[in-house]
């Protein structure tokens, strides 16, 4: 059962109950009798009015309120993660060096250090522009967390890349080079996928997000 049904299942069974406590109220002289129990009632249908339908109002307003700061939001945090393509090219993370099975793998794992630190830098840079509006404005919970997920794959890039180079070095930290370097081209493709996927979802978000700021109000402008 999704959250969205679970929602709407909610919602009817509170508007039945209102039903059923006026239709209480109207035909007999219950609450009358029980002053304690109706009290008890009627904080249960304002916080089930509350709960589940006021503050949904509330929240659903305020994003299409700020639903054109919204795109201007997302669209920073994007434009820091989509590598420069063709325009006909499917958009895609930046991709990190990849190590070569010959040559020279220190250069190859200092590079990959490099880029994990910088993509996170520029991630986490748009996202501190952009946190306190998207967590207090916008319905993007789902974007926030894979943003924090993908930070923390690259953490664990850059991390499993310097030990795999200290090994190297003859400082091994790793019970095997060989599995070093499976597990670190493991995360790489892994944080491949879910930077695509992070981009997929701005986008459907983005498309989701369109209507909204079109239908916002144009302001008028003041007079004199």
């Amino acid at each position: 059962m999704t959250l969205k049904v679970l929602r709407v299942i909610l919602i009817a069974v509170s508007v039945m109950l209102v039903g059923f406590i006026i239709w209480i109220d109207l035909s007999t002289d219950l609450w009358q009798k029980y002053v304690v129990i109706s009290g008890l009632v009627a904080g249960l249908v304002t916080f089930f009015l509350t709960a589940i339908v006021i503050d949904r109002v509330i929240a659903r307003s305020t994003h299409e309120r700020w639903a054109p700061v919204t795109r201007l939001a997302l669209g920073d945090v994007r434009r820091q993660l989509v590598a420069d393509l063709p325009p006909y090219a499917t958009p895609a993370v930046h991709r990190l060096p990849r190590l070569r099975m010959d040559g020279d793998r220190d250069a190859d794992l200092d590079d990959v250090i490099a880029a994990a630190v910088d993509e996170r830098d520029r991630l986490a840079t748009a996202l501190s522009r952009w946190s306190s509006f998207l967590s207090a404005s916008a319905d993007v919970v789902d974007i926030m967390d894979s943003v924090a997920e993908i930070a923390r794959r690259l953490d664990l890039i850059g991390l499993l890349a310097t030990e795999l180079r200290h090994e190297s070095n003859g400082e091994p930290s790793l019970s095997s080079e060989d599995e070093a370097v499976r597990v670190l081209l493991s995360e790489v493709d892994a944080y491949h996928r879910a930077g695509d996927g992070l981009i997929a979802l701005i986008d459907t978000t983005l498309a989701n997000n369109a209507e909204l700021a079109v239908r916002e109000p144009t302001r008028s402008m003041p007079n004199g």
